[in-house]
């Protein structure tokens, strides 16, 4: 008896054993362990699995990319998916999250619009240890060539508003502004400016311009045949910063902190003869007898007006092109503005914190007997603009050109 249930339960254990290898044996599928392959592939509404890479994506859209099998979290890392910008090879920060087969990639803050985008995907691996090869694939963002981290945009579409966001006009802060058709049917409208009364007022002046990095990006077509100026855009004027042009030169003035922690304001000026006689003018490009005349007078003309606190120095840029360089290093070291610091804002009585787009300043500034918005013979600007981008950034010279040759 004893070696009958002996017997008996050797055969129990075999079945069981067999029980148990059936089991593992399924969840491996019945071939042995499922190879790990991708069934697809999205970025917003497009697919990002298909032989023609996507355009017209949203900076702001997600990536999804679905699995035939549940893959590890752990595999699903920084070092293993990559989404690189293709013009300079820079890696975006990601926001990474699975969820059995599915993988969610989200850019941590907007792209660039009108960037070519590589998504890149390794070492991942399913629950069964099966690896995925490498996978790449690409997309390019909506939109001309704008590289990503903008602080404010006015594309003029119909509307004053920012299409970032956040500088919207205040209440009330449209006056007399038309929309007619910009430079190209590709920029769409742009914003005209009368000359007398013509104004955006936008909020914040004062966080617009205080930074250690800045740049402001825009395209305008003055109407200069009288030969008097134009200011463009102010923030407080020269106690934010403030670009105004003539028919032969142009300027962005701005108010600086110093190194003894006081404040003043200088000029990035640009007089188009080659000039470096001054303090500082390390480059200044000739555009021949007639400086700017030939170059903005009546036409469409792209402006770009940097500043990098970190180098101390200050560029313009004229159709994707250095205009001038203004380094503070090379001052005398007893100038108050040798080694000047970031820009700022220096707020006073009667200076308004608005900012205004085609004036000197606000309309409830005061304290510029020269610059009353009231009086409508003080240098109003008339004509065009479109496309103002703001950037508490210092973009690369690669970066001005790109987009300079996409908008034109």
């Amino acid at each position: 008896m004893k070696i009958k249930n002996t017997a008996l339960m050797m055969i129990a254990a075999v079945g069981l054993f067999a029980v148990m290898i059936q089991g593992c044996k399924d969840s491996s599928g019945p071939d042995g362990p499922q190879e790990l392959s991708v069934e697809s592939i999205t970025v917003g509404e497009s697919d990002l699995n298909s032989a023609e890479s996507p355009s017209d994506v949203a900076v702001d859209a997600s990536i999804v990319v679905v699995f035939n099998s549940e893959i590890q979290s752990s595999t699903a890392t920084s070092d293993n998916i990559k989404l690189i910008q293709d013009y300079n090879d820079t890696e975006m920060p990601l926001s990474i999250s699975v969820d059995g087969p599915e993988l969610t990639i989200t850019p941590e803050s907007p792209l660039g619009n009108g960037i070519l985008y590589r998504l890149q995907i390794s070492g991942l691996a399913n629950m069964d240890e099966q690896s995925l090869g490498q996978l790449e694939r690409s997309f390019t963002t909506t939109g001309t060539f704008s590289p990503p981290g903008m602080l404010a945009n006015w594309t003029f579409e119909e509307s004053a508003e920012d299409v970032v966001g956040a500088y919207d006009p205040v209440t009330d802060g449209v006056v007399d502004i038309s929309y007619v058709s910009s430079r190209n049917s590709e920029a769409g409208m742009a914003a005209e400016f009368n000359g007398s009364t013509s104004i955006i007022e936008v909020p914040n002046a004062p966080e617009i311009a205080s930074t250690g990095k800045f740049t402001l990006a825009m395209w305008v077509k003055p109407d200069t045949t009288d030969g008097t100026g134009n200011f463009v855009i102010g923030a407080g004027g020269f106690n934010g910063f403030e670009v105004e042009l003539n028919r032969t030169t142009c300027k962005m003035a701005a108010q600086y902190v110093l190194q003894d922690g006081s404040t003043g304001a200088q000029d990035l000026w640009v007089d188009g003869t080659g000039n470096t006689g001054f303090a500082g003018w390390t480059f200044s490009k000739d555009y021949g007898d007639n400086g700017l005349k030939d170059v903005i007078h009546e036409q469409w003309t792209h402006f770009v007006f940097q500043y990098d606190s970190e180098s101390r120095i200050g560029r313009v840029y004229i159709n994707g092109e250095l205009a001038k360089r203004q380094n503070f290093n090379e001052y005398p070291s007893d100038n108050p503005f040798y080694q000047a610091n970031e820009l700022t804002f220096n707020s006073q009585d009667g200076l308004g914190e608005n900012m205004a787009i085609g004036y000197y300043s606000d309309r409830s500034t005061t304290i510029y007997p020269w610059a009353d918005y009231s009086d409508t013979s003080t240098n109003h600007y008339a004509g065009l603009m479109d496309d103002i981008k703001i950037y508490h950034k210092v973009l690369t010279e690669t970066e001005i050109q790109l987009m300079y040759d996409s908008e034109s």
